[in-house]
């Protein structure tokens, strides 16, 4: 957050080359409620592995990871064989001609075209080349360090995603990079719902289990590939932060391929911006945890936060002709109206928020974000890296509790949960704007996305409710897209 602004990437690569990574770390060259699907999955219909005499892969190493991307890649080719006509008019698939190739970081496969113009091209990366029709991806890196934190169901949707691109070509799309990697994440959607058996098309062999679990588990994984560094969304390479990245995806599961690659899609809006200010970037787009937990004003020196959510909320009850009675904020072990396991609650009857200071420091200090060794070239995955808005999303979803009971609504259970994630995205659109005098940085939409799908569902915050990550984001992302009235 900054008081008088911070941004993140899937790693650029050439047109030809449309590909998977993290460009800080290398370089080569509003849906309505719940999200669609959850709760009524069909029942699993694992088939067996595919077998390398059915399906060739050029470098198969014979590995765990080369079989997940056999059995990847055949699911995703039976949907799109299945989903194509919709999007092409009726005209059927033309199959991939180049051939699939598996490689180790460090050592490229020169027979495939785009390694031969830049072989460290699929180094720690999953990709499509419209040079030749291909696929290749390292079975040693990022995607392997990724799905080994997050699940084997995070290599069909990485495998998705690129053949998202492959469409593309065949459509003969070609529009500004964000709109290209955020279709693809759309495609990917579409696919994974197809993948639980609650899609638009339906697959007859399945080799994955999909259920709101593992969905919950590879969306956190896209947080993780975001774009780590800030950029325009006009930058060539840009992939969208996680909150875009997410949302494209949520859509696809919801709506299906059509919509993906329907040609409104240029049309999309996005929350990814640069920093504005050598300042912000230099600290990274963060407040300090104290600054995030002083109540006052930023003139006085604090934070701003919990002023600015007492004077949007103030407004919005104008609004409607209501009055807002601004909420406290206040350090305690738990809260007093709740169980003593509850480290971060609102309590109606005095009209408050608390946080415990302990809990308060471990949630600001708990952004996931993957690292590579600048000696050993190593990929690792951490999630501890401080992040203020993840905080303060929580914070917002507090104060969208104290909204629910001023309006007259209960602030228990499921329901109430959903609802002031959807209240905390309003609030979240309403200050990520370069204009106003307190404002979001451009990485704040991925901290506010971890606090949502990771944090807001701990039995220590608010207690442990009967609702998904998916189902949470989506309401984040209701807010922040509509209008209040959604959010009732």
């Amino acid at each position: 957050m900054r008081r008088s602004v911070r941004a993140t990437r899937w790693r650029r690569g050439a047109r030809w080359c449309i590909a998977l990574g993290v460009a800080a770390l290398m370089l080569t060259g509003c849906s309505v409620g719940t999200v669609g699907g959850v709760g009524a999955y069909a029942p699993p219909s694992t088939a067996g592995n595919v077998p390398a005499s059915q399906f060739k892969i050029n470098g198969d190493g014979g590995t765990a990871f080369d079989q997940l991307a056999r059995n990847s890649l055949t699911d995703v080719e039976q949907f799109w064989k299945k989903a194509y006509p919709s999007v092409s008019g009726g005209k059927p698939l033309r199959p991939l001609s180049g051939g699939v190739y598996s490689v180790v970081t460090g050592h490229p496969n020169p027979q495939e075209e785009c390694m031969r113009k830049v072989p460290a091209a699929a180094d720690n990366n999953a990709f499509y080349c419209s040079l030749d029709d291909a696929f290749a991806y390292d079975r040693a890196g990022l995607v392997k360090t990724v799905a080994s934190q997050v699940g084997d169901n995070f290599v069909p949707l990485v495998f998705a995603h690129e053949f998202g691109h492959l469409i593309q070509n065949r459509l003969q799309i070609d529009n500004p990079s964000i709109l290209l990697e955020s279709q693809a994440d759309c495609a990917s959607g579409a696919f994974m719902a197809a993948e639980a058996g609650s899609g638009k098309v339906t697959l007859s062999n399945r080799h994955f289990v999909i259920d709101p679990k593992t969905l919950d588990q590879v969306a956190v994984g896209m947080i993780l590939l975001r774009d780590y560094s800030p950029h325009s969304a006009e930058d060539q390479g840009s992939h969208g932060n996680g909150f875009d990245r997410l949302s494209a995806f949520s859509d696809g599961f919801d709506h299906g391929p059509a919509y993906c690659y329907a040609a409104n899609w240029k049309s999309r809006k996005f929350t990814e911006r640069a920093y504005s200010t050598a300042a912000d970037e230099a600290n990274q787009g963060n407040e300090t945890l104290q600054q995030v937990l002083n109540p006052g004003p930023a003139a006085s020196g604090g934070g701003g936060l919990q002023p600015q959510l007492n004077k949007y909320w103030s407004n919005a009850f104008k609004s409607i002709n209501k009055t807002f009675k601004s909420v406290a904020f206040k350090q305690a072990t738990s809260p007093p109206c709740a169980s003593s396991s509850v480290r971060l609650g609102y309590c109606a009857n005095d009209n408050t928020v608390y946080y415990d200071y302990a809990t308060a420091a471990k949630i600001y200090n708990s952004m996931p974000v993957i690292a590579k060794s600048p000696s050993t070239g190593r990929i690792t995955v951490s999630q501890n890296a401080p992040a203020d808005y993840l905080l303060g999303a929580l914070f917002s979803m507090g104060w969208g509790m104290a909204v629910r009971s001023q309006l007259g609504l209960s602030i228990d259970g499921d329901t109430a949960l959903l609802g002031a994630a959807c209240y905390a995205g309003a609030f979240a659109e309403s200050i990520n704007s370069l204009t106003a005098s307190f404002s979001l940085s451009p990485q704040d939409m991925d901290e506010a996305s971890v606090a949502v799908m990771e944090q807001a569902d701990q039995p220590t915050v608010f207690g442990a409710r009967n609702t998904t990550a998916f189902e949470r984001i989506a309401s984040f992302k209701k807010g922040y897209f509509g209008t209040l009235t959604a959010c009732t």
